[in-house]
């Protein structure tokens, strides 16, 4: 697919894509991407996918009336750092999307695609690697091969402190798994401790 391979995550360009090679900025804003413009056939997946989180996470920080500032005092994550992940200006941590989301009383859940009844669960990367290990058609270097990552990057997702926003989505893509933010209160008056999504 011509995507380079790296140890943490695809070698794609940032969720707005890339840069203008003369002039150094970025060639769209995050919602104007173009559907030519991805290289990969996960790639436009992933990057909806990743609108769809960043989106809710900034309209609940506007609705709420909270500040990048203070958001960023909460969660000790810099202020350049929010504004880059909601302008899609690069690929950030999945831990960091995660400390952004918890500060705004969300939590990144998953659930099967299609299945409305499905529970929400927090523990994204612990659920991907459950559903490659039961499906034995789909082992971590099939995976690794369809979204440009070392089999290791797969295989390790689960001894990683924080992988790449973008491996997870893609994998979860690739698996058919649905990833949306949801409320912190919701999940735990469904019996999810706050500490299971930690």
């Amino acid at each position: 697919m011509g995507a380079r391979k790296r140890v943490d995550g695809p070698g794609w360009p940032p969720p707005r894509g890339p840069r203008d090679p003369d002039t150094g900025r970025f060639l769209w804003p995050l919602h104007a991407r173009p559907p030519s413009s991805f290289e990969h056939e996960w790639e436009s997946d992933t990057v909806s996918a990743y609108v769809r989180l960043v989106d809710r996470v900034a309209d609940d920080r506007s609705a709420q009336g909270v500040s990048v500032r203070a958001l960023g005092a909460k969660t000790g994550v810099s202020i350049a750092t929010i504004t880059g992940i909601e302008n899609g200006s690069w690929w950030p941590r999945w831990g960091t999307l995660a400390a952004i989301a918890d500060g705004m009383g969300l939590t990144l859940a998953v659930r099967p695609d299609g299945d409305l009844l499905g529970a929400w669960e927090p523990a994204v990367i612990d659920i991907i690697r459950n559903r490659i290990a039961r499906t034995r058609r789909l082992k971590f270097a099939a995976v690794a091969d369809l979204i440009g990552v070392e089999p290791k990057t797969i295989s390790g997702l689960h001894q990683t402190r924080s992988p790449s926003a973008a491996t997870v989505l893609a994998v979860c893509a690739v698996l058919n798994l649905e990833v949306r933010p949801r409320s912190t209160h919701r999940l735990q008056s469904k019996g999810v401790s706050a500490a299971q999504h930690a």
